[in-house]
């Protein structure tokens, strides 16, 4: 399952993906992505780099990513040298994948609260069990994000297909960068996150409202 638009039934709820727009929805309703939900506890990392910088970077980590879900999907090895690293990882960690973007909802007090999809489910090495790795291209590996944003996939992993995660894997590669890390499981994260999220939503509402009022002031001054 790529990035493209998809429809897919899931914990009874049907979650749909509209690429041109990224976003979710759940029975029809707009969701937000895990990603925008762990955001709200970051300050905007990208704000300050040139566009055609973070266009180079996508590109580069679209490219990655395709070749490492390939490779799960259809068994189709890149000569991509970013993909060797991760066929090095797989080698040194022995660690396997077993499915690539698996789409979860994350539930809140019951209801469809977010949703995404994470980029692999592995298979550890022996006695190690299941579980979550997301690949990072990024220049810096921020283990303080991946926390949160794996930690939400593992919950709504549980919630959505009943499976236990044993543990979760951060791949950071980029050039000649390859690492396996591993992240703290925690099940206070995804609590923690939706908190944040929430009390970012408030707190916009409110600037918001603020605005408009001091709008309307100034009008009915002139």
């Amino acid at each position: 399952m790529g990035r493209e638009d998809f429809s897919v039934d899931l914990a009874g709820h049907t979650l749909e993906y509209i690429d041109d727009v990224h976003i979710y929805l759940v029975d029809g309703i707009q969701v937000p992505s895990v990603t925008q939900v762990v955001g709200a506890m970051f300050e905007d990392k990208y704000k300050d780099i040139p566009a055609d910088v973070l266009k180079r970077a996508a590109d580069a980590g679209t490219e990655l990513h395709k070749s490492i879900e390939d490779f799960v999907n259809e068994g189709i090895e890149s000569d991509n040298r970013e993909f060797k690293h991760f066929k090095f990882l797989m080698n040194q960690f022995s660690f396997a994948p077993l499915r690539s973007e698996i789409p979860v909802i994350v539930f809140f007090g019951g209801n469809p609260y977010c949703a995404g999809r994470f980029d692999l489910l592995i298979q550890g090495e022996y006695g190690q069990g299941v579980g979550i790795a997301d690949i990072k291209r990024t220049s810096v590996l921020d283990k303080k994000y991946l926390y949160y944003q794996l930690n939400m996939y593992a919950e709504g992993y549980k919630q959505c297909y009943g499976g236990e995660i044993s543990f979760l894997k951060g791949i950071h590669i980029r050039e000649d960068i390859r690492h396996y890390v591993s992240i703290p499981m925690d099940s206070r994260a995804t609590f923690d996150a939706i908190r944040a999220y929430e009390t970012k939503k408030i707190k916009n509402k409110q600037t918001r409202l603020k605005n408009r009022q001091e709008t309307k002031k100034e009008l009915e001054e002139v």
